[in-house]
């Protein structure tokens, strides 16, 4: 019984992520950083804090040239009807396709005007590599968005990524990758 209250209260958890002082809720900021550095601004993003969570599933799109225009919308309505206090990160927006990434912006402009009107404070980051900045069709789009570069710290984020895959020992549950050898 205590594992179903504890399994219940697993999903009902509210996310209340600190923002990170050079980015602006209401905007979608653009970050623009080499291929190398993308994984870790993206995890310096949600690192701010040392006890909060590793980036949700709903949080982060990752994009690759097969990323689909309706891939983009539902993370976008998630960005602007979703509870407030997460940070939405599109990941590798350069490597969107031509034709998604033009019909992508265009809803994203939708989107953000609504918010505006309704006086919603999304925080949406938008990050890009430096390698296909010139060819990518939302980056010259939301140029006006564009934030300074930052520098991840390697070991700030490498401290809160090992204290995030630590098993706790006061853990009652089995681990998945237990359960085979049971």
């Amino acid at each position: 019984m205590a594992k179903c209250a504890f399994l219940t209260n697993l999903h009902s958890v509210k996310i209340q992520r600190t923002f990170p002082p050079w980015l602006i809720s209401g905007d979608a900021n653009l970050l623009i950083c080499a291929q190398s550095e993308i994984y870790k601004t993206v995890i310096s993003i949600y690192s701010n804090e040392e006890d909060s969570p590793l980036p949700q599933a709903d949080e982060v799109l990752l994009c690759t040239p097969y990323t689909t225009l309706d891939m983009v919308q539902t993370f976008w309505k998630r960005v602007f009807h979703s509870e407030e206090g997460k940070i939405f990160c599109l990941v590798n927006a350069d490597l969107l396709d031509y034709d998604v990434s033009d019909r992508a912006e265009h809803s994203l402009e939708r989107h953000m005007a609504m918010a505006d009107s309704n006086g919603k404070k999304y925080r949406l980051v938008v990050i890009c590599s430096s390698e296909n900045e010139y060819k990518s069709r939302m980056v010259a789009a939301l140029d006006k968005y564009h934030r300074p570069a930052i520098y991840p710290n390697v070991d700030s984020i490498r401290k809160y990524l090992l204290n995030k895959f630590q098993v706790k020992t006061e853990c009652i549950e089995t681990p998945a990758c237990v359960a085979d050898f049971d």
